[in-house]
Order: C-alpha cells, then sequence, then structure tokens
C-alpha cells in the first residue's frame, strides 16, 4: 500500500489456515505489518518558524512494525455445549520523530507485547439459554524519549497490565402473561485486575502498583403489557416496559450502582417508540489512576492567548485522585417501517445525558480553561506557552444533546436462504452502536 502524495508505505501479510471437520472449526493465522514512517517534509508543512527545514526532524506517522499470531478451535465440548478457545500474540515496536534537541533529532521509541487467552461456552439448561466467558489479558508497553538536552540519557516509562474475568450470563423466562413471556436475564462475573507503571526522568523515579479486584451482578427484566395476539389488549398493539439493576463491587472504590428503566410500544405494525431513563456510576480505570508519567517534547499546540502555534512539552500519565462519574441518560426514539414488503426503516432519535464529576483528558488551550487550571500551564518570561500537563481529571459537569435520525435500506443481491428470510438480523460497525440502537435490556452479543 502506498499513498498518493509520496512518503508513506504499508507492507502487509497475513496467512491464514481455516479448517472445518464435522463439528469443530480450527483456525490458525497470522499478521505481520511494516509502516514507513511519513514526515512532515513529505507534505510540505511550513513550521512555526516560517521555515520548512525542521519537517524532515518530525514524523506525521511514526514507522511501525507489527507481528500477531492468533488461533482458534471451537466446536461441542458435550453434546449440548458449544465451546470456543481462543489465543493471540502480538509484539510491535514504533519509532517517532519529535524534532529537533539541543544535540541533535529528538525520537521516541515505543515496545508493545500483548497476549490474550479466552474461552467460551454456552448451552441450554431447561428453559434457560446460558453462556460463560473467560479472559486473561496480559499487556507490557515500554516506552524511551530523548529528553532533549545535551545527554546520553533518555526518559523511560514501563506498563504492565494484566486482567482475568470470568462472566456467565443466563436468558430465559420466569413468568409467563397473556401478552406473552416475561424475559428475564441475569449476568455474574468477576474481574481481577493488576497493573503497575514506572517511569524515570532526569534520574528521578516515579512508580504506582494497583489492584483492583470487581464483583458484579446484573438483572434485566422485559414485562409485556399487551400483545396484538393477546385477547382484550390488541387495541394497545405491542407493549412492554422493562427494568434493569446492576451493582458493582470494587475493591479499591467500594460499590457502583446502574439503574434503568423504559418501554417499547407499537401502537401499529408500521411505527414502535422506544423511551428509556439510565443512572449510571463509573469507575475510572486502573491506568487513568496509575499510568507512568510520559513528558513528549515539542508537541504542535495551538495557543489562544497569543493566537500562534507553538512547540511545547506535555506530560502524559495517570492521576490517583481521579473520582466515580455519575451519568444519567435519557433516550426518546421512534421508528417506522411504511412498506411491509420492502425492509425500509426511517429513524429518529433524541439522546439527553448529564455526567456529573466526568473524567476527561485535558481539553484545548483557550484562556478559559487556562484560567480554571493555572497550575497545568507554564509560559517562559516572555509569556510564550512551553508546558502542559494533560493528565486526565475530574469535570464538575458535562451536558449532551443529541438528534439523530437516518433511514437503513436492506435488499439482498440473489437467493436468499428460506431459515434466513425472516430473521430480523442488523449488523452494526462497533459494540457501542449496536447498543445504542437496541432497546432497553436487549442483549447484544459480538458473533466471530
Amino acid at each position: 500500500l502506498v499513498s498518493t502524495e509520496g512518503g508513506y508505505r504499508n507492507l502487509s501479510v497475513q496467512p491464514n489456515h481455516f479448517a472445518i471437520r464435522g463439528n469443530t472449526r480450527f483456525g490458525l493465522g497470522a499478521d505481520y505489518g511494516r509502516t514507513a514512517p511519513l514526515l512532515e517534509s513529505d507534505r510540505d508543512l511550513r513550521q512555526p518558524d516560517g521555515t520548512r527545514a525542521g519537517g524532515g526532524y518530525r514524523t506525521l506517522v511514526p514507522g511501525t512494525e507489527r507481528l500477531a499470531v492468533n488461533g482458534l478451535i471451537s466446536g461441542n465440548l458435550l453434546d449440548d455445549v458449544s465451546s470456543t478457545l481462543n489465543g493471540r500474540y502480538e509484539t510491535s515496536s514504533s519509532e517517532s520523530l519529535l524534532g529537533l534537541g539541543s544535540d541533535g533529532p529528538l525520537t521516541r521509541d515505543v515496545r508493545s507485547n500483548v497476549g490474550h487467552l479466552g474461552t467460551t461456552l454456552s448451552g441450554v439448561t431447561g428453559r434457560w439459554l446460558w453462556s460463560f466467558t473467560s479472559n486473561y489479558d496480559r499487556t507490557i508497553t515500554d516506552t524511551s524519549t530523548d529528553a532533549g538536552e545535551a545527554s546520553s540519557a533518555r526518559d523511560e516509562a514501563r506498563s504492565v497490565n494484566s486482567t482475568a474475568n470470568a462472566d456467565l450470563v443466563l436468558n430465559g423466562s420466569v413468568l409467563k402473561l397473556p401478552a406473552g413471556p416475561v424475559s428475564t436475564s441475569l449476568r455474574g462475573g468477576i474481574e481481577m485486575r493488576d497493573f503497575s507503571g514506572r517511569s524515570s526522568r532526569g534520574g528521578v523515579m516515579q512508580g504506582a502498583a494497583l489492584s483492583r479486584d470487581r464483583g458484579m451482578m446484573q438483572a434485566n427484566l422485559d414485562v409485556p403489557i399487551a400483545s396484538r395476539g393477546a385477547n382484550g389488549s390488541s387495541w394497545l398493539g405491542n407493549l412492554s416496559v422493562n427494568a434493569n439493576l446492576a451493582v458493582d463491587g470494587l475493591s479499591d472504590l467500594g460499590t457502583l450502582r446502574t439503574f434503568g428503566y423504559g418501554f417499547n410500544w407499537s401502537p401499529i405494525t408500521a411505527i414502535s417508540l422506544i423511551a428509556s431513563v439510565t443512572n449510571q456510576e463509573s469507575a475510572p480505570t486502573v491506568e487513568q489512576l496509575g499510568t507512568p508519567l510520559v513528558v513528549t517534547p515539542n508537541v504542535r499546540t495551538f495557543d489562544f492567548a497569543r493566537r500562534e502555534v507553538t512547540d511545547v512539552t506535555q506530560a502524559f500519565g495517570g492521576n490517583p485522585n481521579l473520582r466515580s462519574d455519575d451519568r444519567r441518560v435519557t433516550r426518546l426514539g421512534v421508528n417506522s417501517r411504511p412498506f411491509s414488503a420492502i425492509d425500509l426503516t426511517v429513524s429518529i432519535e433524541y439522546l439527553e445525558t448529564r455526567i456529573d464529576d466526568p473524567i476527561a483528558s485535558f481539553p484545548i488551550v483557550t484562556p478559559q480553561v487556562e484560567a480554571a487550571f493555572p497550575e497545568r500551564f507554564t509560559r517562559d518570561i516572555g509569556g510564550r506557552l512551553s508546558r502542559i500537563d494533560n493528565t486526565p481529571l475530574n469535570f464538575e459537569r458535562s451536558d449532551q444533546e443529541q438528534v439523530r435520525w437516518g433511514f437503513s435500506f436492506v435488499r439482498p443481491l440473489g437467493a436468499v436462504e428460506s431459515w434466513m428470510r425472516s430473521a430480523p438480523v442488523r449488523s452494526y460497525s462497533n459494540e457501542a452502536e449496536a447498543r445504542a440502537a437496541a432497546p432497553p435490556g436487549a442483549m447484544v452479543a459480538m458473533v466471530q
């Protein structure tokens, strides 16, 4: 892969082997990629001093090299239990140019090693569908950066993140009402995480070692009130109400709760309405609390106070003083399928989100932000911005309103298997998009 405007080259090789033997699937693959660095001089970018000479010492895209190997085996462990075991190992390295220092070009090297092992079991017990998922992940990242001074010492940072978790999900019906069965989803899980980080800058060592054990229980309940097929309530159409409750117990932050409720109503076949309210408490991640300090020189920044572009030193890392946030999300949506014979859906949705104590990375450098957090900005004697502390922090409140609308049209290009003709299947680009589109309490599954 090459760019049309020079300087960028990408090589990728992906050998894969896949086999099916009876009810068992085997997969083995590898992925090797190498990307050449893209310099600012390759795009003829002007530098803050008005020249273009310094662009040869700054990368827009770092040079990278990556190798990943993964394996998968899936089949029936027992007659009625399906199982999947997957593993992955990935190693990568990158080199960036950060401009010129007092003794030559400044570089940053990042090396990462990632290991993953996971398994999934699923089956049916009586009226209940169940699935069990367990994963172990370990990530080691080393960062080495030139300090920008006439010295051979480099700034070093290392983080090690290990996570083990297990989840059990049960889906079934506890009761049958005239309008239909009461759908129930129960979930329980545990997670153990260890995170350690250390950094060395100018001979000064800093470190943090954090651990978090988490136990979680969640219940979703969907109660049908009326159904077109039920006697005496067909004039209401399809109507159901739902509620969900989750409790997270964290070893370092105590108990966090999530509660939500809503309804789904389809007065006629062509129209459905969805409304929900969710209150959720979320804890800062161990990475946000304890990531080692990484200082980057010559970061190009626009200073709104002086109306100029300047190169500043930015500090990134964790903040052990972060608090949990508390968010409330209100959702109202209408979906319409005006033609029964055509798979055309028109939708409009309103979302209102309020977050108390939201956790965020530091925003852009406006005079108002600098006035609110003066300790995070450093200026030289002439007033030029020289350093920004970019570690995450809690804001007081965040408010957001969204109105989204669109349409979906699906038409098969060719013959369709009979078992798929009436399947209500939709695909989404990511899990967050799928959960936003699903009705409250619905289960969203990510499939291979």
